[in-house]
């Protein structure tokens, strides 16, 4: 579906640029759509080019990590969590709410 109206948190795709984005802030001062890559790379587009150019809606990417800069080969493990008291590896965070 082609949109006129960007939304935040939205995916989008175009023919002129080289993969689908998301849109990650809209600047109505500067006149600026932020938008981020499925890679992560940031870019920006002018109100202007946006209201004339053909921007269709698009499905998100199955790993949207990527734009995080989070690639399926970072180890999620953290040793100094293992030296936290509250670690607990069955849970990660083993908090018990009624201490506070």
């Amino acid at each position: 579906m082609h949109t006129r109206t960007p939304q935040i948190g939205a995916w989008y795709a175009t023919a002129h640029l080289p993969d689908i984005f998301e849109v990650v802030a809209i600047d109505d001062s500067q006149g600026t759509i932020e938008i981020q890559y499925e890679n992560g790379d940031l870019d920006e587009l002018e109100f202007d080019e946006w209201q004339t150019g053909r921007f269709l809606t698009a499905n998100p990417p199955d790993d949207t990590m990527g734009a995080l800069g989070v690639g399926a080969e970072d180890n999620w493990d953290d040793d100094l969590q293992l030296e936290n008291p509250l670690y607990d590896s069955s849970d990660r965070y083993n908090l018990d709410f009624e201490d506070f």
